[in-house]
């Protein structure tokens, strides 16, 4: 996941601390010993990192590409902007131009990198299966004397452990997906992406396997075999300026004159088939619950397109066990402003339900008639008005239409695994740098993180002052855990703390390293361990190095937050370094801390008052919920928030 610095500057004064977290950080006390007087206050000034629970540096990336006629440049933009995202998956390094050579994240050690086209045919002007969801393997470059004829049906690129050296090297593998990405201008102008990656993708073989109007899926042990794997990052990338038209009857596609479908409100409108595949009712069927007529059939069917649902289980069917490997992105038709948000901490953020709502991200039928002489060559507004290089005038591009189905998959998908799965960008950019620089942050996500940037002091029995707090689900949640049994409390390294706001919270065991004979070795048991011993830390962290570790079979479930705080004393306080956590004080000089009222409403944030048997500044409480972090309890007698590990305070 992201290995990110940054600076705190307040949650009270500068009392420096070190916090690692997984979904979120907190500040957390220490335990106290009393024989220091006063005890080594913790930084406030630190570093923040986000753990992965079982890293991986193996990733399946599948590119996804529009190739109707409309696509040339916005492929040709993919292709030259590759060599970068290749290099940054390939090195964890998110600025490979600078010097110092930093990494951002574990880089990718073993990448499968395929690509299919949008093309799943459909009759009328269009070849029957065109594409059919398999592999391609022939590009069609802008500059053909660049790339070779063929390329094997997906590209592969690996690093020697002990010797470092990559195969291909990162600049061969640059050049071959810029390539390969190049899938022309010859398909089917009825995009059906989400068909051709279900099928691209889907095992055949499996328990009540996904069906297809023609044929199994090719995953498996399929025509695609081999380049989806298991326990690997599944990252997708949908380049289209479409939106996706997967229909459950080709016939949709029929040519005006065999007149199989009329619209539902405009009998003109039935040669268009941008039109029949729009959601919007008054003129498509686009939407789950359509209901269409069919020239030549007797009744009404519901639903000419297969629903959005059918592509959400079937990604998520790939990655049963670890929803959390799943990336979904796309660059498409959504308007730069709207995908542009980001939180606190720099992470895109998307309002799906404002996206869509947007009037620029409905299909509505373009008054301007200029152009448009017959029927056929009415279109839709666009969703942005695209930009590209070259000096190339906008208006002369197709404009792209809004992708309500795909911006639809990105939302639902992000539900039903609790996470921030999907990104979405605008293929109205005229550099897709920052475009691809989002996946990147998305599929780093998913990536094992990087050795943690210091070393934690180990105490005698080879555990580090750290805990661990897991928030699972909320009650109600399907496909997950909501609350331990028994046997899974054990079995995990799990202690039940209390619930919060419907969501059952535990603390993990952390286990030692501490062997009998006084060496370092990967623990028994379940819980999560501070690892700065094994011969896996140190071939990805090298001598010295050190990482967070969790026992298999102690994973937290998914839509679970895992919590990973840490107080670490980094310096001893300073004469006259009062006013902080841990800082010097006396009984009678409360003053020194904070000032303190007589009792404190709940939801307040803590603050700091003068501990009288240690004589340090501590945080105030009179229950539980007065504590910053879960982790945290209230001692009553003495109204302050303790460590319940700690047995000498």
């Amino acid at each position: 996941m992201w290995y990110r610095h940054s600076v705190f500057r307040d949650f009270r004064k500068n009392a420096p601390f070190i916090a690692l977290v997984a979904t979120a950080t907190f500040a957390q006390m220490a335990c106290v010993d009393r024989e220091l007087k006063p005890i080594t206050p913790c930084t406030m000034l630190g570093t923040t990192v986000n753990i992965q629970q079982n890293p991986t540096n193996k990733v399946d990336l599948l590119f996804v590409i529009d190739n109707s006629r409309s696509m040339r440049d916005e492929q040709q933009e993919l292709a030259n902007k590759i060599k970068r995202m290749v290099d940054v998956l390939s090195t964890g390094d998110l600025d490979p131009d600078d010097d110092q050579d930093l990494q951002s994240f574990s880089p990718v050690e073993d990448l499968h990198v395929g690509v299919l086209s949008t093309d799943m045919g459909g009759g009328g002007e269009c070849t029957e299966l065109g594409d059919d969801g398999l592999l391609q393997t022939v590009p069609d470059p802008t500059d053909p004397a660049s790339c070779d004829t063929s390329y094997p049906s997906f590209l592969t690129f690996g690093c020697d452990q002990d010797t470092g050296v990559c195969t291909p090297t990162q600049a061969q593998l640059s050049d071959e997906v810029s390539c390969l990405v190049q899938v022309g201008i010859g398909g089917c102008n009825n995009e059906q992406a989400l068909e051709s990656l279900l099928k691209g993708l889907s095992d055949p073989a499996t328990e009540e396997p996904v069906a297809f109007l023609s044929g199994a899926g090719h995953g498996g042990d399929g025509a695609n075999t081999g380049f989806l794997r298991s326990n690997t990052v599944l990252a997708i990338v949908l380049l289209s300026d479409e939106d996706d038209c997967s229909a459950r009857d080709t016939a949709i596609f029929a040519s005006a004159s065999q007149d199989a479908y009329l619209t539902p409100e405009n009998d003109e409108w039935k040669f268009n088939t941008q039109f029949r595949c729009s959601d919007d009712p008054k003129i498509g069927w686009g939407a789950d619950d359509a209901v269409y007529t069919a020239g030549g059939f007797e009744g009404t069917n519901t639903g000419i397109l297969y629903p959005v649902s059918r592509y959400v289980d079937g990604l998520l069917k790939l990655r049963s066990d670890r929803p959390d490997l799943l990336v979904f992105a796309a660059i498409t038709g959504v308007p730069s402003d709207l995908v542009s948000s980001r939180d606190s901490g720099g992470r895109l953020v998307f309002d799906y339900e404002a996206i869509l709502n947007d009037p620029r991200m409905q299909h509505t039928v373009k008054d301007d008639l200029s152009g448009q002489v017959l029927p056929i060559d009415r279109k839709l507004e666009p969703a942005c008005n695209p930009a590209r290089p070259d000096g190339l005038d906008a208006a002369s591009l197709e404009p792209p239409i809004p992708a309500r189905r795909i911006t639809r998959l990105a939302r639902d998908l992000d539900e039903a695994t609790g996470e921030q799965t999907s990104v979405l960008q605008s293929i109205c950019e005229e550099d897709f740098t920052d475009a691809l620089d989002a996946i990147i942050g998305r599929i780093s996500d998913r990536l094992g993180n990087v050795c943690l940037p210091r070393d934690l002091s180990k105490s005698a029995d080879g555990r580090v002052n750290c805990a661990v707090v897991e928030t699972l689900a909320a009650e109600g949640s399907v496909d997950t855990i909501t609350e331990y049994t028994p046997e899974q409390l054990e079995g995990r390294g799990r202690e039940f703390v209390r619930s919060e706001e419907g969501r059952n919270v535990y603390r993990v065991a952390q286990l030692s390293t501490l062997t009998e004979g006084g060496g370092c070795a990967v623990p028994e048991g379940a819980g999560w361990f501070y690892d700065d011993c094994s011969a896996e830390v140190i071939d990805s962290c090298g001598e010295g190095g050190q990482r967070i570790r969790f026992k298999e079979g102690s994973e937290a479930p998914p839509a679970a937050d895992i919590h990973l705080e840490c107080f670490q004393p980094t310096k001893q306080v300073v004469a006259g370094d009062t006013g902080t956590l841990g800082g010097p004080c006396s009984a009678g000089e409360l003053e020194l801390c904070a000032t303190w009222p007589d009792s404190l409403p709940d939801g307040d944030k803590p603050f700091l008052r003068c501990e009288p048997t240690g004589q340090t500044c501590q945080y105030y409480c009179e229950n539980d919920a007065h504590c910053p972090n879960t982790s945290f309890v209230c001692d009553t007698e003495r109204r302050v928030c303790v460590n319940p590990t700690c047995n000498n305070l």
